[in-house]
Order: structure tokens, then C-alpha cells, then sequence
């Protein structure tokens, strides 16, 4: 018979000992056999030798055992866990599988990996806030050389968060079924290619064209990088929070980072788009070694993936989305304003997309079909709840944070009589208020709760506008205009809280999902709050 099975440990580590210490420190191959019972063939193994892996750490069972011993309350405790450690080694050599509905075990990153990892994701946040920044500068230097016209000023960036809008919750249900890494890859190519194809824009409607395809890039970023960060990290653990709390931080440093180039580049606008060319692939090098693998997918796996991808709903969203957020997004410059034909036509046009959608996905999840944005995901515990809350507050954060751009920009340009580039300048507190209270975000996740968080941003909004409406014209910029900066991006301290609670709120298997559902509710909202 093997020794191993007729031996006790004590005596596998060379420290056999009277039986009355056995029977005290020791794990015997009887107990064993006991707790591998309800596998007979296991149990037979453990108990006749035969099976037996021939690597089992035998020499370590005793100092095992004392670990244990030292974090159990009492002596079976220790046995118990000694027991189930010795199972789990033994079952992967024997073949055997056990089911389990927790949570898989990821492996441990190295801190470098961890991140690269957080870097590339929040660095696709910077690249879409950044370009936003750059071009609230350069845009009229874009439009003198390009011939745009002031009535057809609005459109490259109208077209760009349009499509960006539109093609949220497709990229969400494509990074889920075919991999996060794959669409995140090809989201940082497709951004790198068509700002490298905008660089070389001769007219006014291929500067449009290629701004309308570079919103796919975002669209496509957004949700693949949430729900990587949301598989990557577990649920609760302190790593998590801060992944998010970068993600957050990234929009009001690339905004304000491309409000300062724009203004040192609005001359030679063309090399804004050269430089995110070049962050955009510098990101994509990055992911491609730091992010995690998805599983892997056979060719004919992919095929059978697509054909089975719900691409009916995926039409009925695009065009009720389209049509949403166009109508809210050129109300306000059209010809008549919402009296415009086109404007109210819309509207019932998008409802009854969206709706037929909703139906479409209901027959399909009933009939266990693949469904881009399956209706029960609705019901998991406060996810509805926390996006209509979010639509709310970022639709009233935006129209008073626009407002006050747009109000602060004539104050320094106009009245006070600056340059651009010193109005670039005096927007830089913006960034080191939105990355302060994206750090604050994070100390307070999960020690404060979210509706907090949403009223304390919201508060600090109303105070930069109050501080606006109060100040004093001439007033030094250290006693006015700074405040406005440094407390008009209160919403920063819940937009990583918020995003955070909702991806908590779904499975591994719909992160990416729940990141384009986060996105779509502050897409909307801004539309709505810009009408």
C-alpha cells in the first residue's frame, strides 16, 4: 500500500510523535476520506494510495496545519481547512471538475501591470475630453482654414458626439460577446487612424465626415474600458475604487490639458490631431501587453458569435438613438429653434425606434436568443435607480457647466481683455480640482454613499454659478474667476461613485454593458441639456 495513505502527516514531515499528540496536532487519512465521501472515487483513492498525485507537498503539511491553526478558532477549523486545501490540489491532477457559481479566481497582477492596466483605460477617457478641450479653442482657426462657415460651425463636434452617442450600447453587447480587449484594440486603431485622416482634411465636408467617424473611436472605448476594469478587479476590493476614480480623473485633466494645446496650437490646428494620433497608439501598445487575454475564440467561434448577435436591436437603437439626439442636440441652432419641421418630427420617429427595440428584446430574451441589452438587467438592485438619478443630475450639471464656460470665456476675452492662450490658462484649475475631487471620490467610496456624493457635486455647482452671478467684473482673478474654476466641476466628486455603484450592480459577464448604460445616461442628459 502507498505510504502515503498509511502514514499520518505527522509523519510525513519527520516529526512523528507519541499517539496522543497525533490525535491532537495531526490530520488523519480516515478524516480525509470522510470529507471526500460524497466522491466515492476520490474517497477510494485517498484511503488505498492509488491516485495519488506523486507531487503532493507531503514535507509541508505540518507547517500547514500550524497555519491554520494560528487563523481558526479552534483546532477543527484548522483541520477542515487543511482538508480542503489538500482537496483542491488534488482534483486538477485527477481530472476531475468541480461547479461553482462564485466569482472565477483571477491571478495576481504585479503592481507595474495593475498600472498599465488603469493608465490605458482612464487614458481613453483623456483622449475624448482632450480633443473636446482642444477644439472649443482651435475650432475657429479650423473654421477659417477650412472655409466652415459660423452657421456650420457646430457641426463637426454635433456629428462627433452623435455618433459617439449612437454607438454606445452596440460596442457595450459586441465587448461582452466577442471579447473587452479585442474591442478595446480596436477601438484605440480606429481612433489613431481617422484623427491621423482628419490631419489632412482639405475641405469643410471631409473635416465633418472623418469627425463623425472619429466619434467611433470613444464610443467604442468607453464601454470595452469600463468593463475591463470592472472584470479585471474584484468587487469591493480598494484597487477597484481607484481603476474608477482614474477613470473619472481623466476627463476634466484631458479637457483642460487640451483647452492649453488647443491655445498653443490653434495656429497649426493639424498637429492637435497628430498628437492624439500618437496617444492613441501609445495607449493601444500599452493595452496590448498590460490587459488581461480574453477567452480565447476559434474563427469559426466568432463567426457563429456574430451570427447569433442581436443585430435588429442593434439597428432599432441606432436609428431611435439618432434620431433623440440630434432632434436635442440641434433644436437649439436650427432655422426656427424647435418650431423647426424636422425638430418635432423627430421626436415621436425616436420613440417608436426605442420602443419596437424594447419589444424586440423582450421576445428575444424570452425565447433565449442573444439580446444586446437584456430587459432583466434592469431589475438588478439599484441599477435603474441610480441611472435615472445620474441622467438628472448630469443634465442640469451640464447646461450650468456649459453656461459657465461659455459666460467665463466672454468674461476674459471680453470684458477683462485676455489673450487666448491666458484664457487656456486660467481654465488650468479646472484640472486640479476635477483630479482632487476624483481622490476624494475615492477615499469616500463606500464609506459615503452615492446620493451624497451626487448632492455634495451638485452643491458645488450651484456655488460656482452663485459665485459667478456675485463677483465683481474687475474683481483679481484670485478673489472671482478662480472659484468659478475650482467649484464648477463639482460633479466629478460622484461621476466615478456613480459609475463604480452601477457596474457593482451586474455580473462579470455584462460589465461592458453597464459602462455603455452609465455613458448613454450622461450622452442623453447632455443632449437634453444643451436643447
Amino acid at each position: 500500500m502507498n505510504e502515503v495513505s498509511t502514514r499520518m502527516p505527522g509523519d510525513l514531515t519527520g516529526r512523528n510523535t507519541s499517539p496522543g499528540l497525533t490525535k491532537r496536532k495531526t490530520l488523519g487519512e480516515s478524516t480525509i476520506t470522510k470529507r471526500l465521501s460524497h466522491r466515492p472515487s476520490i474517497a477510494t483513492s485517498a484511503s488505498s494510495g492509488e491516485g495519488l498525485p506523486s507531487h503532493l507537498p507531503t514535507s509541508n503539511l505540518f507547517p500547514r496545519l500550524r497555519h491554520f491553526r494560528r487563523h481558526t478558532p479552534d483546532l477543527r477549523g484548522a483541520k477542515r481547512a487543511l482538508t480542503l486545501s489538500l482537496i483542491f490540489e488534488y482534483l486538477p491532477v485527477t481530472g476531475i471538475e468541480m461547479e461553482t457559481t462564485s466569482r472565477p479566481a483571477t491571478p495576481r497582477l504585479s503592481n507595474l501591470k495593475t498600472t498599465l492596466i488603469v493608465t490605458s483605460v482612464s487614458g481613453v477617457t483623456l483622449l475624448g475630453s482632450f480633443l473636446s478641450g482642444a477644439l472649443t479653442i482651435a475650432l475657429p482657426s479650423v473654421a477659417d482654414d477650412l472655409g466652415i462657415s459660423a452657421a456650420n460651425l457646430q457641426w463637426p463636434v454635433s456629428m462627433y458626439s452623435l455618433v459617439n452617442g449612437v454607438f454606445l450600447l452596440v460596442a457595450g453587447g459586441l465587448a461582452d460577446t466577442l471579447g473587452r480587449k479585442t474591442l478595446f484594440l480596436v477601438g484605440t486603431a480606429a481612433f489613431a487612424i481617422i484623427s491621423l485622416g482628419v490631419s489632412f482634411a482639405k475641405t469643410s465636408f471631409s473635416f465633418i465626415v472623418l469627425m463623425s467617424l472619429l466619434g467611433l473611436g470613444p464610443a467604442i472605448l468607453s464601454p470595452a474600458g469600463a468593463g475591463i476594469l470592472g472584470a479585471t478587479f474584484p468587487p469591493g476590493s480598494r484597487i477597484r475604487t481607484i481603476a474608477f476614480a482614474a477613470l473619472g480623473a481623466g476627463q476634466p485633466i484631458g479637457f483642460i490639458t487640451g483647452l492649453v494645446s488647443g491655445g498653443i496650437l490653434s495656429s497649426k490646428w493639424r498637429s492637435l490631431y497628430w498628437l492624439l494620433c500618437g496617444l492613441s497608439t501609445g495607449l493601444g501598445v500599452t493595452a496590448v501587453y498590460s490587459l488581461p487575454p480574453d477567452v480565447h475564440l476559434t474563427r469559426s467561434k466568432i463567426f457563429s458569435q456574430l451570427q447569433e448577435f442581436d443585430w435588429v436591436g442593434s439597428l432599432l437603437s441606432s436609428v431611435g438613438a439618432t434620431s433623440l439626439i440630434f432632434a436635442l442636440s440641434d433644436a437649439e441652432s436650427a432655422p426656427d429653434g424647435w418650431s423647426t419641421p424636422y425638430i418635432p418630427a423627430l421626436l415621436p420617429t425616436a420613440a417608436t425606434f426605442l420602443v419596437s427595440f424594447l419589444w424586440w428584446e423582450e421576445k428575444r430574451e424570452q425565447s433565449k436568443k442573444h439580446v444586446l441589452m437584456p430587459l432583466s438587467i434592469w431589475r438588478a438592485k439599484g441599477l435603474g435607480t441610480m441611472i435615472a438619478m445620474i441622467f438628472c443630475a448630469w443634465a442640469g450639471f451640464i447646461e450650468a457647466f456649459n453656461s459657465l464656460q461659455y459666460l467665463s470665456t466672454l468674461m476674459y476675452q471680453q470684458v477683462q481683455r485676455i489673450s487666448p492662450l491666458r484664457t487656456a490658462i486660467y481654465f488650468l484649475p479646472m484640472a486640479g480640482s476635477g483630479f482632487l475631487l476624483n481622490v476624494i471620490a475615492g477615499k469616500l467610496t463606500g464609506q459615503v454613499s452615492t446620493l451624497k456624493l451626487i448632492c455634495a457635486g451638485l452643491a458645488l455647482s450651484m456655488g460656482a454659478a452663485l459665485a459667478f452671478c456675485l463677483m465683481n467684473p474687475a474683481a483679481n482673478y484670485g478673489f472671482g474667476m478662480l472659484w468659478v474654476m475650482l467649484l464648477s466641476v463639482g460633479p466629478d466628486l460622484f461621476f466615478s461613485a456613480a459609475n463604480l455603484h452601477i457596474q457593482n450592480s451586474v455580473g462579470e459577464d455584462k460589465q461592458a454593458l453597464a459602462g455603455s448604460l452609465f455613458m448613454i445616461a450622461t450622452r442623453y442628459a447632455t443632449a437634453l441639456g444643451l436643447a
